[in-house]
């Protein structure tokens, strides 16, 4: 059994399902979120990119609480936010410098819009 906060980590981490997807999946349900949950399962999995990717889609949801505690432990090197899957076409990237990450061109225009 697992909880949201350990499943969000858990596709962020194994790209089982687009950034973009679980974005709009968590923002069009009902589902409560608990960012200090969210903070101690970055804590103890401790990857840099997750960081980075957690906090760009907390960001996006529109959270603001304890995003400085994972702001601080964002890497300075700079990653890419690469979604699985088989694509033809190499995908245009955007740096987004809140989070220091590279986020597909789509990913980052919904940050904009947001």
């Amino acid at each position: 059994m697992t909880d949201i906060e350990r499943t969000i980590i858990e596709c962020l981490w194994t790209r089982n399902i687009k950034i973009i997807d679980i974005v709009k999946l968590l923002r069009d349900s009902k589902l409560s979120v608990n960012t200090n949950k969210i903070t101690e399962y970055l804590d103890k999995i401790n990857k840099p990119i997750l960081y980075s990717k957690t906090g760009f889609v907390l960001e996006l949801l529109g959270f603001t609480e304890n995003l400085d505690k994972i702001r601080a432990k964002v890497p300075k090197k700079i990653y890419y936010c690469k979604e699985k899957g088989l694509s033809l076409i190499r995908p245009k990237y955007k740096y987004y410098s809140k989070w220091n990450i590279m986020i597909p061109k789509d990913v980052y225009e919904m940050a904009l819009i947001k």
